[in-house]
């Protein structure tokens, strides 16, 4: 009755088929989604190492008794664009432009970008 394809009837075939497109319809939809999630993760992950690093490194230059570090001293960015202020905030910048953060020069966070 129905015709038989290397181990599936051809009713099993459309129907993986159906299945299948389905699935990558909807895939191709979250797609866009999971890629902004994933640069707002990231770029939230770059903030808080960059804070946390600029922190520490200042609270070691006030126990050694030394000037207060820029943030050329302290930190080097990788996967993400940035930019050092002449007032010492340090810009991160995704790689599409989208999505900025800027901190400080004692390491806090701020709730906009000033580029």
């Amino acid at each position: 009755m129905f015709q038989q394809m290397a181990g599936f009837t051809l009713l099993e075939s459309v129907l993986t088929l159906t299945l299948s497109s389905i699935t990558t319809a909807t895939a191709i939809h979250y797609l866009g989604d999971w890629a902004t999630v994933s640069a707002e993760a990231g770029l939230r992950y770059n903030q808080q190492v960059a804070s946390y690093t600029m922190q520490t490194h200042q609270t070691w230059a006030q126990a050694a008794g030394k000037a207060q570090p820029s943030w050329n001293e302290v930190l080097k960015i990788n996967g993400f664009d940035h930019q050092i202020a002449a007032n010492g905030q340090l810009t991160l910048i995704s790689a599409d432009n989208k999505l900025c953060s800027t901190i400080n020069r004692y390491g806090d966070l701020l709730d906009h970008c000033s580029r």
